[in-house]
């Protein structure tokens, strides 16, 4: 991999040219997962975009792409994801860039050396913690700009500043919404691209018994997680149904909830949700192993079930 790495940053370099510097930087993401980047900044801009080459290394290795055309296919998606001039000058004044400050959950266990650098806060057995939306300044794209403990004291704010402005945004109107799931697999079904047999699938299930399951994330579907954190949401869904809440999580940008009426209502347990994990959702997009649970009465969300470490 560091081999094929550096032909790659010796590509970029050759057709970038004076005034940029090309490095290798890897990169933790969600839950330990480590990627092979490449940094490319521009002069002294204080943000430099990373590209990641894992994906190419196959690709390479039997002979389909080479090391130029791998520098070609990462300028290409650089040049659709830029970030404006005016981003990148600003990002240490914290009040021009603030309305970007957004909100996620990640795992709290899994993630505790990122979260050494990083403003959070704790949350159940997972964390809190902030970003920048970068779709405010580059509008259709979802990216997101981690926000360390060194850009906090660069902006000379707290941790409750942050927590503020990020719920502020989450609990915005129409900010959580949910679909129901039934009927997001039948659409998905009737979806042109999908094949015959995609959409048998979802013929099948017009005479099964299913629960009544919702996916719930926010409008981007983008880390909308969160919504487990916006309890105004999660009392209004309850007491349209009349009970409280099994919380499923999907991954990082979604939960599936279950109304449990009638006191019942378990369709999965702690292990299900792990199994689901390891064979349907990318590792780093893993929120938790463990079920949860809004009660309707007490107005409070609560670990159901503990599941087992990512």
């Amino acid at each position: 991999m560091d081999d094929f790495r550096k032909e790659v940053i010796k590509e970029l370099e050759k057709k970038l040219g004076d005034g940029y510097r090309v490095f290798p930087k890897d990169q933790r993401k969600n839950n330990e997962v480590f990627l092979h980047g490449i940094c490319i900044r521009e002069g002294e801009s204080p943000i430099a975009p990373v590209v990641y080459v894992d994906e190419f290394m196959v690709p390479y290795i039997i002979g389909i792409l080479t090391p130029e055309n791998v520098a070609d296919i990462l300028l290409e998606s650089l040049s659709q994801g830029t970030i404006p001039l005016d981003i990148a000058e600003d990002v240490k004044d914290f009040e021009k860039i603030k309305e970007m400050v957004s909100i996620r959950l990640v795992n709290h266990a899994a993630n505790a050396r990122e979260l050494e650098n990083r403003p959070h806060r704790r949350f159940l057995d997972l964390a809190i913690v902030y970003y920048l939306d970068m779709e405010m300044a580059m509008p259709g794209q979802s990216g997101a700009g981690v926000i360390t403990d060194t850009l906090m004291e660069i902006w000379g704010i707290p941790e409750d500043e942050l927590y503020r402005l990020g719920m502020e945004k989450l609990l915005a109107k129409d900010a959580c919404r949910t679909v129901e799931l039934l009927s997001l697999l039948r659409q998905f079904g009737l979806e042109e691209e999908n094949g015959p047999e995609e959409k048998v699938a979802a013929e099948s299930l017009k005479d099964r018994n299913l629960p009544e399951l919702y996916v719930a994330s926010n409008r981007k579907h983008f880390y909308g997680a969160s919504c487990m954190l916006n309890t105004t949401f999660l009392e209004k869904m309850a007491e349209d149904k009349g009970c409280s809440l099994m919380i499923y999580p999907g991954s990082v940008h979604e939960v599936i909830i279950l109304p449990q009426k009638n006191g019942g209502g378990e369709c999965l347990d702690a292990k299900s949700v792990q199994e689901i994990n390891q064979c349907c959702t990318l590792r780093d997009e893993w929120l938790s192993n463990s079920v949860y649970r809004y009660d309707r009465e007490k107005q409070e969300i609560c670990i159901y079930a503990k599941g087992e470490p990512l």
